[in-house]
């Protein structure tokens, strides 16, 4: 095992030496080291949730865990993915920041959910039944497009807003529903109480 001590001036810290070793010193070194986009070590190595590992960086994450390998996310989803609760929120990440259909990108994470990003649409979080029908209809690349808000409560279920439609899910179904033209469609974005 290779035990790297990197100086890092990251988050404002004192300079200080942070471990990168493992898998995740594979990974880290695999997309570049300090002059990749994850940028320089801003932690040790730590335990994570269900027996995995987490690097901290100044740009990002990676991390291991004994069913997804080691992988990283960084930037605006990264930043997302940390906003969320990381593993215990999203989970894992599953693929690292992938590049998606029109110049956008993406992470799968290991509790049937996504983080994609577009300039024009933002960066936002995409799970479960309503992920599963975005899939059904070609991911970002499809008739749904990406993503335009977070899910969020609408009377009696969830809503995700996308480029050219919604997906909604109503409580107690065993599938989300798909409204996407594959063209750009003004949606009301406001999202209405739940009532409950």
């Amino acid at each position: 095992m290779i035990l790297l001590l990197v100086a890092s001036l990251a988050l404002g810290r004192p300079a200080g030496a942070f471990q990168v070793y493992g898998e995740i010193g594979n990974k880290w070194r695999a997309l570049g080291a300090s002059s990749g986009p994850l940028g320089v070590p801003a932690s040790d190595e730590g335990p994570a949730a269900d027996g995995g590992r987490i690097n901290s960086f100044k740009n990002g994450f990676v991390t291991w865990h004994p069913k997804y390998g080691a992988h990283a996310a960084w930037g605006l989803i990264g930043a997302k993915w940390n906003g969320l609760g990381r593993e215990l929120g999203l989970g894992f990440p599953v693929t690292d920041e992938m590049p998606g259909a029109s110049g956008g990108r993406y992470n799968d994470f290991s509790n049937n959910a996504t983080i994609a990003f577009l300039p024009k649409a933002g960066t936002h979080a995409v799970i479960g039944l309503i992920r599963a029908k975005w899939i059904a209809t070609g991911r970002e690349g499809g008739t749904c497009g990406y993503p335009t808000t977070d899910e969020f409560g609408v009377q009696g279920g969830r809503r995700s807003n996308f480029q050219f439609g919604t997906i909604s899910w109503i409580a107690g179904a065993r599938a989300a529903n798909a409204q996407c033209t594959g063209v750009a469609v003004k949606i009301d974005t406001a999202p209405v109480p739940a009532k409950g």
